[in-house]
């Protein structure tokens, strides 16, 4: 599980911290990743919006699936992983819902830049420092995502 958290964490990072596009106003990046550990699975997709040279919005969606052995904690495991974002989800420009059904947890996380002030982002640990469309492209592709 904390792999699964680590990955997610990881790529909101990457994309927040860069303020930079690639100059194509409304230009979409989109990435998916599916990982699989013991009896759990995890698909994400993470959609990043560019406007006027800067990461403006990030949109997080994702499932984790968990086999029969695990059914029982799925409320658990929810827990473990909302613990990582609920404290954001009061802050303005951070929206967080997660919810369980039957042994898929589903979630989605949705970042405005334009609306987070400057220290939520430090406090969420997310730099505003200077990067590209394509370096945040890049580093993402590196960690296992398909990027497009």
């Amino acid at each position: 599980m904390k792999g699964f958290l680590k990955f997610g964490v990881l790529a909101l990072v990457l994309v927040l911290v860069s303020g930079c596009g690639n100059g194509s106003k409304g230009k979409v990046l989109t990435c998916t990743r599916s990982e699989k550990e013991d009896s759990m699975s995890m698909t994400m997709t993470m959609k990043a919006t560019f406007e006027d040279d800067k990461a403006t919005k990030l949109s997080m969606d994702g499932e984790i699936v968990v086999g029969d052995d695990m059914a029982s904690y799925v409320e658990t495991l929810k827990g473990v992983f909302d613990s990582q974002f609920t404290p954001y989800a009061s802050k303005d420009g951070v929206k967080y819902d997660s919810k369980v059904k039957d042994k898929t947890i589903s979630y989605s996380l949705e970042i405005d830049k334009s609306k987070v002030s400057e220290d939520d982002l430090k406090e969420m640990d997310m730099d505003l420092s200077e990067g590209s469309y394509d370096e945040a492209k890049e580093s993402l592709e590196k960690d296992g995502w398909t990027c497009k």
